[in-house]
C-alpha cells in the first residue's frame, strides 16, 4: 500500500474517532442560534454521509425535499 493511502486511511480512522467522541459527549438539547444541537450534529453526518457515497454522483433533488435550498435542507425548519 503506497505511503500516500496509509496516510489517507490513518487521517480517516482519526477522523471517525473523533465523530465518535463527539457523538457521545454532545449535548443534544443545547441550543445555538435558536437551534438545537443536535440538529447541526444530524447536518454534519449529512454532509459526511454526502462525501463518502461519492461526492461527484450525489445530487440533490429539491423536488423531492419540498423545495427546500440543500444549505438549508437539515436545520432549516
Amino acid at each position: 500500500m503506497s505511503s500516500f493511502i496509509q496516510q489517507i486511511k490513518a487521517q480517516t480512522e482519526i477522523l471517525f474517532l473523533n465523530i465518535s467522541d463527539q457523538l457521545e459527549t454532545a449535548n443534544l438539547e443545547y441550543e445555538y442560534n435558536n437551534l438545537n444541537n443536535s440538529r447541526y450534529i444530524f447536518h454534519y453526518l449529512h454532509s459526511l454521509d454526502k462525501f463518502f457515497i461519492d461526492p461527484t454522483e450525489y445530487v440533490y433533488d429539491e423536488r423531492k425535499i419540498i423545495g427546500i435550498p440543500e444549505n438549508l435542507s437539515v436545520i432549516a425548519e
